[in-house]
């Protein structure tokens, strides 16, 4: 039956408006990165087109604000399908279900003949490799060294690098190779206890480099035309030990870290203009060391938990470590926070042999606390290490406004919805198919892992 143009373009209209329904939104954190990495590059913005699942969206969100980007998006219901009425578990109760299969398929038939598109950004693409273009993609990277991507971890596939690339008609297609978390568009999955949301932070610049390859905007990695370099340093913990702008002729970085860090390296032109950026990894320089770190009274309920202290109203716990090569004249600082990152007890001893100190903890608002210890020469941090402790609290578990129930895996995405439930005033966050302890079960007790008050790995 013939359409006439008003009831096509009253059609069109009715489309457009399902298109842009809350269910479909595509919207970047507006904050901005304290490392933007190529969040504002050379010429106009990348034109871009995504296709991805809706509930893998926001780590190409997360792209977003790391590669200057002009995107239009379309969400998939399904790995395998556009549209899925199925996929939509609670269509029945909030009144919100799929697409229309005609609405979604003009929409990504108009997204994919658009002859402006410098970049689809899409996944699972199977195609004969040609090495070289990978190659450019990961240069200056240190990618073996970001959780996930290490040898032997669960988001390496095979003992294959990240990117592999690909030629097709005239352009290119660039695959990133890993195996994904359940809820990730981007980012593999990895078996770090630590330092997650710089890891994350990696995993999204390899992958907007991997999309610079993809659109031919490919940038320098040296300082070239360059007029200033910003330069971070971040150790393995996640802690930002130097974040500075320097002369484009000068010392790239002078600090060192007591741990393994990543230098990351974002060189600028005159318009502030991001020209290439790297990431290296240097290992913690020799010197100073803090090993047998222990807390009492405390005990250890099962292998893999950290040391639980039955202290429900506060009291005097004492700290001690054996210290290795300490410069002399050096001082320990030993400092307990809670999961909250609220500093609860702090103290200072000599840095002999073997050093102690007792601390005064306060009636604890949350399980879980880790004791950071720091050999100090002066200003400079010698040597430093974490134990993790979690603590009884003087309140029923069943006390709560609500309980948010997440991964051991840590999936980014569900991390930050534990994060904005926290914010909205929930009370405990918990950990859910957990399947009984195991060597992912101390991450629920690390504050980058999880920032709401409350989260043990004592379940």
């Amino acid at each position: 039956m013939p359409l006439d143009e008003q009831r096509m373009a009253r059609l069109r209209a009715e489309g457009e408006s399902m298109l842009n329904r809350p269910a479909e939104i595509w919207r970047p954190n507006p904050e901005e990165l304290e490392f933007p990495w190529a969040a504002q590059i050379p010429g106009d913005p990348i034109r871009t087109a995504i296709f991805c699942r809706r509930w893998t969206a926001w780590e190409t969100m997360e792209l977003a604000r790391r590669l200057e980007m002009d995107a239009e998006h379309l969400y998939f219901d399904a790995v395998d399908r556009l549209v899925s009425p199925a996929t939509w578990y609670y269509a029945s109760t909030t009144g919100i279900t799929a697409l229309p299969t005609g609405v979604a398929t003009r929409k990504a038939v108009e997204m994919a003949a658009d002859e402006t598109t410098e970049l689809y950004l899409i996944a699972n693409l199977n195609w004969q490799a040609i090495p070289g273009v990978a190659r450019t993609a990961l240069q200056g990277m240190a990618w073996e060294q970001v959780p996930g991507y290490r040898e032997g971890e669960r988001g390496r596939v095979a003992d294959q690098p990240p990117v592999r690339a690909y030629r097709y008609g005239n352009g290119r297609v660039v695959h990133l190779n890993a195996n994904l978390n359940t809820y990730s568009a981007l980012v593999p999955r990895d078996d770090a206890i630590e330092g997650l949301d710089g890891a994350t932070d990696r995993c999204l610049a390899i992958a907007a480099r991997a999309a610079l390859v993809a659109a031919g905007r490919q940038m320098t990695t040296g300082v070239g035309e360059a007029a200033s370099v910003l330069v971070r340093m971040q150790d393995d913990l996640g802690r930002v030990v130097m974040l500075e702008e320097q002369d484009a002729d000068g010392p790239r970085y002078v600090r060192s870290s007591a741990h393994p860090c990543f230098v990351d390296t974002l060189p600028r032109n005159a318009a502030g203009r991001t020209v290439g950026f790297t990431s290296g990894f240097e290992q913690r320089a020799p010197g100073a060391e803090i090993t047998n770190l222990t807390i009492s009274p405390s005990r250890v309920t099962a292998e893999p938990a950290p040391p639980w202290v039955d202290m429900p109203e506060g009291g005097e716990i004492e700290c001690s470590a054996s210290i290795a090569n300490a410069p002399e004249g050096a001082r320990v600082q030993w400092t307990v926070r809670d999961i909250s990152d609220r500093v609860v007890a702090q103290g200072r001893s000599p840095a002999q042999p073997n050093a102690s100190v007792t601390l005064e903890l306060p009636r604890p608002l949350t399980p879980a606390h880790m004791p950071d210890v720091a050999v100090m020469d002066g200003q400079v941090e010698r040597a430093y290490e974490r134990l993790r402790f979690t603590t009884t609290v003087p309140y029923p578990y069943d006390d709560f406004t609500g309980l948010v129930w997440s991964y051991a895996s840590g999936d980014p995405v569900l991390l930050q919805a534990d994060r904005i439930c926290c914010g909205q005033g929930t009370g405990m966050s918990d950990l859910c198919h957990m399947g009984g302890y195991s060597r992912r079960a101390p991450r629920a007790s690390t504050p980058s892992a999880r920032s709401p008050p409350c989260a043990s790995s004592r379940t």
